[in-house]
């Protein structure tokens, strides 16, 4: 298992390959970086348009394209600009000529078709699996909608196709979404072995955007292009290491993103351990900084209880804080209107001190209203925990109508041991 990037091309400024293996590209026809469409992706390219007759990319072939009965995955995103004729391929990566009755040649393809009644699109993956055509290979088709067959994909908006085998099985997924409706096939790939590309053209080029058409060695004709644009494209032969296997990546379908920090070499997570001290309470988490989400984006407002002293993540992190639930607001009740004997009777109260004694705190701040709040503690919340009494003087306005909010903006540690409040009682205006 070679467990490489084969090919990689951001479609930035160039065609070149961004791999280690910097295949370089022959531009055939009028394809060129289309800049004018929005770009799905960093960069101020917007893919290429392979988008009249004759138009492709080919790469010379390498011995890192041959997947025998290994793993592999195809990854591209793509835009039409038209639909294709019914009962019609658009192919993205072709290597050879899989799949046809004459003029086969040894490799694979990766297409999206239109049907023969034109209704539905497909995405078709082929391969040649020895070298009698029409034959000796291999197909399966999934329709583009899951629950049915007579959707046709968008033409001006951004798709992406991901194609992967792993040991006996092909799956499919279209933006994210497994395709599990089949046209062809059942997506097992089976013990098949992918043929390995030969020596005779046009048999040993990569070609995105078209395939090889049946003019042979002199590989002077293509067929199947697609009308549209592709970008961001890239060829794993094998699979890439994963966190559940460890860097050695055997096994697993899982995403392996290393990072550096602090001169070591760390990996995302989908799992905190260590918390037996938390055994059984229910805890919050911020995952890189912000509230968990689950693999469709949506919040995730439900508590994770720990259980055998870990919790599992909805999703990967690489930065993950836990721990246990807190209010960050406390407010107290409003203070009362005047006085109901003597001299206070009919008068308003107004605050305008306040006196709160802490026991190891930091980090609070006080005010009338969640939108006006002054810090009780200058500083940052390195310091030290300060034991004290705090006098401060409340923003305005403060009166029997206004309430008193203390806010922790941090998880800090806070205890208040006692709040005093000196106010004036004046005649009501």
């Amino acid at each position: 298992m070679a467990n490489e990037t084969a090919l990689l091309i951001h479609f930035e400024s160039d065609f070149s390959d961004s791999s280690t293996f910097n295949h370089t590209p022959t531009v055939i026809g009028n394809t060129v970086i289309d800049n004018t469409i929005f770009k799905v992706g960093s960069g101020s390219g917007g893919g290429f348009g392979p988008e009249t007759t004759e138009d492709a990319l080919r790469y010379p072939y390498n011995s890192i394209f041959d997947f025998g009965s290994g793993d592999f995955e195809l990854n591209l995103r793509f835009r039409m600009t038209a639909l294709q004729s019914v009962n019609q391929l658009g192919m993205f990566i072709a290597l050879g000529r899989p799949g046809f009755a004459s003029s086969c040649w040894p490799g694979f393809s990766l297409a999206i078709k239109r049907s023969f009644s034109g209704t539905n699109h497909t995405i078709d993956f082929t391969w040649q699996t020895g070298t009698t055509c029409g034959t000796d290979f291999g197909t399966v088709r999934w329709h583009v909608d899951n629950n049915g067959s007579t959707t046709l994909l968008n033409i001006e908006q951004w798709y992406q196709i991901r194609l992967i085998r792993r040991t006996t099985q092909l799956s499919a997924f279209l933006d994210g979404t497994q395709l599990t409706n089949f046209r062809t096939g059942d997506g097992v790939i089976g013990t098949d072995t992918i043929l390995a590309a030969n020596s005779v053209a046009p048999g040993d080029k990569i070609h995105i955007g078209a395939q090889v058409g049946t003019s042979g060695a002199s590989e002077s004709g293509l067929d199947f292009e697609f009308d549209g644009n592709i970008d961001e494209l890239f060829i794993i032969n094998g699979q890439l290491p994963t966190v559940a296997n460890g860097i050695d990546g055997t096994g697993g379908d899982a995403v392996f993103c290393p990072f550096v920090e602090d001169g070591q070499v760390r990996k995302m997570v989908d799992s905190i351990t260590g918390l037996n001290h938390l055994e059984g309470e229910g805890i919050e988490v911020q995952m890189d900084g912000i509230l968990p989400t689950n693999s469709l984006g949506k919040l995730v407002t439900n508590l994770f209880t720990v259980s055998s002293g870990a919790i599992t993540l909805p999703k990967k992190a690489a930065v993950v804080h836990a721990g246990l639930p807190y209010d960050g607001i406390i407010k107290l009740l409003k203070s009362s209107d005047g006085s109901v004997i003597g001299s206070g009777q009919t008068k308003m109260r107004r605050t305008y001190l306040g006196v709160v004694r802490f026991f190891k705190s930091l980090g609070l701040k006080i005010g009338p209203n969640e939108d006006n709040l002054v810090p009780i503690f200058d500083g940052v919340p390195t310091l030290p925990l300060i034991s004290s009494d705090k006098r401060k003087l409340p923003v305005a306005p403060w009166d029997d109508e206004t309430e008193m909010v203390f806010k922790m903006e941090d998880p800090l540690p806070c205890l208040i041991l006692m709040i005093l409040l000196e106010s004036e009682v004046e005649e009501k205006g």
